[in-house]
């Protein structure tokens, strides 16, 4: 249970105490199937595949049957980002928007990226413009940018070599971030004037893993050296003692499902300035700040709306 305290001094009214329950309930289904085909079945019988977001939502996990391994909702789903920018959880993004490629442009070299040694997850810009996909820590130097008041945006080139975290952390501190390239005017720019006959970091970097119900996956659960076959194995299975391995997606196990309760949960406000709760603008603002502080606690899959009781007569 999560409890937080929310002030809305702008609004003059104070919101108390609102608590969060878990809100997973998890199935295990008996039946040998691939990932894709366990997917179909959860979505279809229950919610989707199993997400897990802390230990303590492991734990509510009692096996039914003896099994050895059972299919969950986590997936590095290859379309999402195997030579193209895609929209997922899992896909590549830029590192001063946090966000996906708007333009779709990308720059790879042939068979990149490849998610090489399960730790390339940044991205390089070769001495002949094209990307490759790096483990984060090796050093390069890399290219800021830098956006005036204005809008006018300049490069820079730093040869000093560092780890992409650490090429960010500069870039932030001393420019704006780490290069980001939406068209290939920008990459031959930065290839040919910038940093010439240089293999440089850029801002791109993806998170992998994300779960079936599209969640992002901060939690993991993974046993010793695993995942471990980056190249093939981009499905997620978990034994009886809650351990996780990545698998071939084509591999046929069975499944943990989960079903979603949809929660019902009222916050009382109590009035401490003379704002008008009747009006829908005042309403809207407070939903806004509610929805805002929501969401940084993590909540998902919520829908707020606003309901005026009536007020007793006591007369």
């Amino acid at each position: 249970m999560t409890a937080f305290r929310l002030f809305l001094f702008s609004l003059g009214i104070v919101l108390v105490s609102c608590s969060r329950y878990s809100h997973r309930h998890y199935h295990y289904i008996q039946t040998d199937m691939t990932w894709s085909k366990a997917q179909s079945y959860c979505r279809q019988h229950h919610s989707d595949l199993a997400t897990f977001e802390s230990m303590e939502e492991v734990q509510q996990l009692q096996p039914t049957f003896s099994f050895s391994w059972a299919w969950i909702g986590l997936i590095d789903n290859t379309s999402s980002w195997k030579g193209i920018m895609g929209k997922e959880g899992n896909s590549w993004r830029w590192s001063a928007t946090g966000e996906t490629s708007q333009s779709g442009f990308q720059m790879w070299s042939s068979a990149e990226p490849d998610y090489g040694d399960r730790y390339e997850t940044c991205v390089i810009m070769n001495t002949t413009g094209l990307w490759s996909d790096k483990d984060c820590s090796t050093l390069y130097g890399f290219v800021c940018f830098t956006e005036s008041d204005l809008g006018v945006v300049s490069y820079q080139y730093i040869s000093d070599p560092r780890s992409w975290v650490e090429a960010q952390t500069y870039c932030r501190r001393y420019h704006t971030d780490l290069v980001f390239i939406e068209n290939s005017i920008q990459n031959t720019q930065i290839n040919n004037s910038v940093a010439p006959r240089a293999i440089v970091w850029i801002g791109l970097y993806r998170v992998p893993w994300a779960w079936s119900d599209h969640s992002p996956s901060s939690f993991k659960n993974w046993r010793s050296f695993s995942p471990n076959y980056p190249y093939v194995q981009h499905c997620v299975t978990e034994n009886m003692d809650h351990i996780w391995d990545d698998e071939g997606c084509e591999e046929e196990w069975p499944l943990i499902c989960q079903t979603v309760s949809k929660l019902q949960t009222f916050v009382r406000a109590r009035m401490i300035s003379g704002a008008d709760l009747t009006l829908p603008k005042t309403q809207d603002q407070i939903l806004q700040k509610l929805d805002e502080e929501l969401r940084r606690l993590r909540w998902k899959g919520f829908t707020l709306t606003w309901t005026m009781r009536p007020v007793k007569d006591d007369t």
